[in-house]
């Protein structure tokens, strides 16, 4: 099961708590958090893989996102589902099929 996150989102995630772009390397960029001082790589990909989004904020410093304005999709086998969250959970929570693939 892997939850992914746009890149873009998650960048702008970044400098919306004070983290800003430091220097490019050849397949990531290097962001550093302006309060503590603390740097961490980001991939230059489509979608970082949702275990790479949380250790680079812990890295920053800063606390993980609970939404970005999305729903997350999980990938088991070759079924795609929408991974309910918080904010569009009923009282049970449950993986519901999103897309199905042959």
């Amino acid at each position: 099961m892997r939850a992914t996150i746009k890149t873009q989102k998650f960048i702008k995630y970044l400098k919306d708590n004070d983290c800003e772009w430091a220097e490019d390397g050849k397949k990531h960029a290097v962001y550093i958090n302006t309060k503590t001082g603390a740097t961490s790589r980001v991939p230059r990909h489509p979608v970082i893989k949702e275990g790479t989004a949380r250790e680079i904020c812990k890295e920053l410093g800063i606390p993980f996102p609970t939404s970005l304005g999305e729903p997350v999709i999980v990938r088991i086998g070759e079924k795609y589902y929408e991974l309910q969250t918080a904010s569009n959970r009923s009282k049970q929570p449950q993986i519901a099929p999103k897309v199905q693939f042959f």
